[in-house]
């Protein structure tokens, strides 16, 4: 779900940009935005729904934004946007350890060792302080590398709680 977060939360200002697209009848946003809407509709009128199904759309969706990026990134809103949702992604590593570290028995029904528990929860911290102070390093102004910074300190970070 994570993968949609900044494309969802970008939508105010694409969607007016898609409906010039179409007023000025650019084939990339009508093949795009149909191919879109009919994986939308043909998994939609099926019977066993899942969501893994409308997965095909998403690649779609990216190079459908892709050319109003520019433009909607240096709009003072979009970067407002991007860098809270930085700062909140970012913190949950963080708060998932501290919580975790104030009541340990969360832990406890997932892992039986206490000082694996405590290990995992000082690594969490860690992982959200890293992507936090990445964030306030690169500051508002380039949210849309703060954003793609966080998101690639959990990337790599996060699965190596789960090998442990």
């Amino acid at each position: 779900m994570v993968c949609r977060l900044p494309l969802t939360f970008l939508l105010p200002w694409l969607v007016p940009a898609w409906r010039r697209d179409l007023r000025q009848r650019s084939a990339t946003t009508l093949l795009l935005g149909g191919w879109i809407l009919l994986v939308l509709l043909f998994f939609s009128l099926s019977d066993g729904k899942r969501s893994v199904y409308i997965l095909p759309a998403l690649p779609a969706l990216a190079l459908l934004a892709a050319p109003h990026l520019p433009m909607i990134l240096a709009r003072r809103g979009a970067e407002r946007v991007l860098f809270t949702l930085a700062i909140l992604l970012a913190l949950v590593p963080m708060m998932a350890g501290i919580v975790t570290l104030a009541e340990p028995d969360r832990l406890r029904e997932f892992l039986a060792d206490p000082v694996q528990a405590k290990t995992l929860s000082w690594i969490a911290i860690a992982i959200g302080f890293a992507a936090t102070g990445l964030a306030a390093t690169l500051g508002i102004r380039r949210a849309a590398s703060a954003f793609a910074g966080v998101m690639a300190c959990l990337w790599i970070a996060v699965p190596s709680l789960s090998t442990r």
